[in-house]
């Protein structure tokens, strides 16, 4: 993913969130979660965490149908890029009813 530093920044967030939830590290290439020995429990608990780290809802039907560890990193970056934070840190959550949802 080739977005600038903030876009890196929820790539780094996502990516800590997936190695909190699952055993061991990620690996290399761009693994599966269900196939990396997750199972839903975990899956809910990952988009939990990061709902609450970056303020984006990931729909569970979503991630349940591409369940890539880069493919959730477009997802959360994608939601925030249109609300970036104005210190170029980590993007602000937007702000309405339902935050990021996608």
């Amino acid at each position: 993913m080739t977005g600038g530093s903030a876009d890196t920044a929820v790539e780094r967030v996502v990516a800590e969130e997936w190695t909190a939830t699952l055993p061991g590290e990620p690996g290399g290439g761009d693994p599966d979660f269900f196939l990396a020995g997750g199972t839903s429990i975990e899956a809910v608990r990952l988009l939990a965490r990061i709902e609450a780290r970056l303020g984006v809802h990931v729909a569970l039907r979503s991630f349940l149908a591409d369940a890539r560890l880069g493919t959730l990193q477009a997802v959360c970056a994608h939601a925030l890029r249109p609300v970036r934070a104005a210190e170029g840190g980590v993007p602000a959550a937007r702000d309405s009813d339902d935050p990021g949802a996608v």
